[in-house]
This record gives structure tokens, sequence and C-alpha cells, in this order.
């Protein structure tokens, strides 16, 4: 579903690059919605990630950008990449390794030392951790 929606929906859609960057948080909200997002994901994911899209609007208009990469939106905010075709791709030919590390916990491997950790609660995804090199950036394990 993510692969069909990815182009369909993408940052760039809530995030006007027009002047001085700023998000569009009214195309923030159609693509929450359109990504379905509260399909798949907690409420508190949801929260979260609603909470760092203002935090990177504050920063961008405390620190006004009119190029380059806006800190915080340099990979793709779930697949945690800037190789999203190359994870897509992995997907669409079921080319990932999944496996359980707990009973809420899931690790897909992508290959390319791109592994992300899932923490599921009640059948949705609540948080998303990029491991790398055998080690992870949060606490999830």
């Amino acid at each position: 579903m993510y692969s069909l929606n990815k182009n369909k929906n993408y940052e760039k859609d809530f995030i006007n690059y027009e002047g001085n960057f700023s998000i569009d948080f009214d195309n923030f909200e159609v693509f929450i919605y359109k990504t379905q997002l509260n399909k798949y994901f907690t409420e508190n994911y949801i929260t979260s990630f609603k909470k760092k899209i203002k935090n990177i609007d504050q920063r961008l208009k405390k620190t006004p950008q009119d190029d380059g990469v806006i800190e915080g939106l340099e990979s793709d905010v779930f697949l945690k990449t800037q190789e999203i075709e190359d994870c897509l791709n992995q997907i669409m030919n079921n080319r990932i390794v999944c496996k359980q590390i707990k009973q809420n916990l899931i690790e897909v491997d992508f290959g390319n030392k791109h592994t992300l950790i899932f923490l599921i609660t009640n059948n949705k995804i609540n948080e998303i951790e990029l491991k790398e090199n055998d080690s992870l950036n949060g606490s999830l394990y």
C-alpha cells in the first residue's frame, strides 16, 4: 500500500518551497488522510509525527531557509532513507527479510545495511527506528 501511495503522496505535498520554506498544515492533514496513517499507525505515532512537523515548521520560522534539505526531512519519514525507490523495489519483489524479535518488535531488513525495527501496539505501528551497524539509535530493544 505504501508503494502505491508514495507516488501520489510525498512530503513535498505539504512543504511550501516558494520563497522561504514552510509547512502547509492544510496539505499536511490531507497527506495524513491520503496515506491512511490512522489505519496503519497508532494515535501515539501520529501525534509524535505531527509534533515533529510542527517543530520543523517552528525551526523554519525561527531560521528561514530557502534552499537545501530541510533538517528533519533529509530522508523518507517512514522508510528512514533517501533510497526510497530501492526500499520500495525490495518490498515489491519480496526481497526483504522480516523477523519477530520480541512479541511486539518486528525487524525488517532491506539489505544494504538498511534495517528498520517496528514497535507494534494493538496491531498498528507505534514506532519505527532505524537500526544502523547492528545497533539502534533509540531504545526499542
